[in-house]
């Protein structure tokens, strides 16, 4: 396993890169962070939790979320921008453990990677109850629930390949899975279910709901 420093309160802005680009061409080196800085904080602040989807990067603002592809095998995550680094020369970026597990490098320390941040465009909007009641009588599809924002963006990532409906975010923490994916926002139960069969068979949790009925999950 790759150890490094956490670089405690030291923040090293090389240069600022902007998020609609891509900033490796090709493939670079990625490590990961060792399991001594569970609980500590990042440069940004957040406390690392290396269960989480969130990387280190040397230029990159915080917050910005970018795409982690593994050219070896074809696996992908989404993660969000906490931490300054890596500082060892030859790496591009620093992951948490869950991802290095995922992307299939944890018994080696590295490996190369291709890294592609995504726009700051909103991809969704957040629901609130006040919307549930100006929304009453509509229907929407229920996609899925998350149990991170990474991997709910990850899946309306995918979900605006298959259709162009308007993709909402329901939220609510005291739930297992807090990140409620819907999107659409129709008439009818007919024109609901004409989009629910265009969506893959993937989003095996999705189904057709009355919009008021989101209020369920706020409560």
């Amino acid at each position: 396993m790759i150890a490094r420093s956490l670089n405690l309160g030291v923040a090293i802005l090389i240069a600022i890169c902007s998020a609609s680009q891509n900033i490796d061409d090709e493939a670079c080196t990625a490590s990961y962070y060792g399991k001594q800085f569970a609980g500590k904080k990042t440069s940004s602040g957040r406390v690392f939790n290396p269960n989480e989807y969130t990387c280190a990067h040397r230029t990159l603002p915080f917050g910005t979320k970018v795409e982690i592809i593994n050219p070896e095998n074809g696996k992908y995550v989404i993660a969000t921008v906490t931490d300054r680094g890596p500082f060892i020369k030859g790496r591009c970026i620093d992951v948490s453990h869950r991802i290095a597990r995922e992307l299939g490098f944890e018994h080696k320390g590295i490996t190369k990677v291709i890294i592609n941040p995504l726009p700051k465009t909103p991809l969704w909007r957040e629901v609130s109850s006040y919307d549930s009641v100006r929304m009453n009588n509509c229907y929407v599809i229920k996609v899925g629930a998350f149990e991170t924002e990474e991997q709910a963006f990850k899946s309306a990532l995918k979900l605006k390949k298959h259709c162009q409906t308007d993709i909402f975010l329901v939220k609510n923490d005291s739930l297992t899975k807090p990140y409620i994916i819907l999107t659409g926002k129709f008439d009818s139960m007919q024109f609901a279910e004409d989009i629910f069969f265009d969506i893959p068979t993937e989003f095996s949790e999705k189904e057709v709901i009355e919009f008021n009925s989101i209020n369920d999950y706020l409560d």
